[in-house]
C-alpha cells in the first residue's frame, strides 16, 4: 500500500501488516520523536492491498467480555520471583511447554549496548525464563505472527504472551480461528519507545562512569512494588558485575513512563483499554 496503511497516531506498531506484505517492504522506523513508527519500502511496495486488509485498526475482530475474573498466585516462591506478578503466564507456559506446545513472548536484552525488546518462540521450559517478567518499551513482532501460523497449521498448541494491540494484531493477521491457539494478554499501563529508554541509560552511564549491561523493569529481590534494578560494570573493570535497585521514584525514566508522559501516541487512544478483548486470558 503505497503511502500510509492507517495514520501514525493511530498505529499501534503491531506489525501484522508487516507480516502479510508477500514483497518484505514494511518495517520498522523512528519519528521524529524517536517513537517506533510503521515505514513502507515503496521500490518494494506492489501495492497489493494485503496489508490494509489484516490492519488491526480496519479490521473487525469478534470481542468477548470475561467470562469469569480470579485472583491467585503460584506456591512455588521462586516462580513468584521470576515473574511480574503472580506467575501465571509461566504456569500456564509450563503447561504448553510440557504437552509439546509452543510460546511466544516478549525478551529483553542489552545488545552492543543498547536494550531491546522482542518477541520469541520459547520451545522448552529452559528458555521460558527469558520471555517472563514485564518490560516496559515496545517489544518488535518481526515476523511472530508468520512463525505462529505455521506452528498452528502444523497442529501445534501455540501460547503467545503480549499486550493487547499485540494480540489485536495477532488475530487480524490470522483472520481464522484455530483451536490450538490460547492468547494470553495483559493489563497494559501503555509503551514508550526504546529510543527514549535507551537515551536514559546512556545518561546514566555517562554520569556515573559505567557500562550497562542487563536492565529489569520489576525486581522482587527488592521487595514486592515497582522496583527497578540494572547490572553494571565501572568503565575498565568488565570483570567485577555490580547491581544496582531502587524505587520508582528512584529513576526519571520510571517516574514519566508511570505517570504516562512517556507513552506512544497510539496508547492516549487505545481502542483496548476497556474489557471487550480478543484474548483468552487477561
Amino acid at each position: 500500500m503505497k503511502g500510509t496503511i492507517c495514520c501514525e497516531e493511530k498505529c499501534t506498531a503491531c506489525m501484522a501488516c508487516a507480516n502479510a506484505c508477500p514483497k518484505n517492504a514494511i518495517g520498522i522506523g523512528v519519528n521524529k520523536y524517536g517513537y517506533e513508527k510503521v515505514v513502507i519500502n515503496d521500490d518494494k511496495c506492489v501495492d497489493c492491498g494485503l496489508c490494509t486488509k489484516v490492519c488491526a485498526r480496519r479490521m473487525q475482530i469478534e470481542r468477548h467480555s470475561p467470562i469469569k475474573c480470579y485472583a491467585g498466585q503460584s506456591r512455588d516462591a521462586e516462580k513468584l520471583k521470576r515473574s511480574a506478578s503472580g506467575a501465571a503466564f509461566q504456569m500456564l507456559a509450563e503447561i504448553v511447554l510440557e504437552t509439546g506446545g509452543v510460546c511466544y513472548g516478549c525478551a529483553g536484552e542489552m545488545i552492543n549496548g543498547e536494550y531491546r525488546a522482542n518477541h520469541i518462540r520459547v520451545t522448552n521450559v529452559d528458555e521460558l525464563q527469558s520471555i517472563l517478567n514485564s518490560k516496559y518499551i515496545l517489544s518488535h513482532i518481526g515476523t511472530t505472527y508468520q512463525q505462529i501460523k505455521k506452528d498452528l497449521e502444523n497442529g501445534k498448541l501455540v501460547l503467545f504472551g503480549g499486550t493487547p494491540c499485540q494480540a489485536l494484531g495477532l488475530k487480524s493477521f490470522l483472520n481464522h480461528e484455530y483451536e490450538n491457539l490460547i492468547i494470553a494478554d495483559v493489563i497494559c499501563h501503555g509503551v514508550t519507545s526504546k529510543t527514549i529508554f535507551n537515551d536514559y541509560l546512556r545518561e546514566i552511564e555517562k554520569e556515573q562512569n559505567i557500562i550497562i549491561t542487563d536492565y529489569i523493569f520489576r525486581d522482587k529481590k527488592a521487595g514486592w512494588g515497582s522496583n527497578f534494578c540494572y547490572s553494571y560494570y565501572e568503565n575498565g573493570d568488565k570483570n567485577k558485575i555490580k547491581i544496582k535497585r531502587f524505587p520508582k521514584e528512584g529513576g526519571s525514566h520510571e517516574i514519566h513512563y508511570l505517570r504516562g508522559d512517556i507513552s506512544r501516541e497510539n496508547c492516549f487512544s487505545c481502542e483496548m483499554s476497556n474489557t471487550n478483548r480478543v484474548s483468552d486470558f487477561t
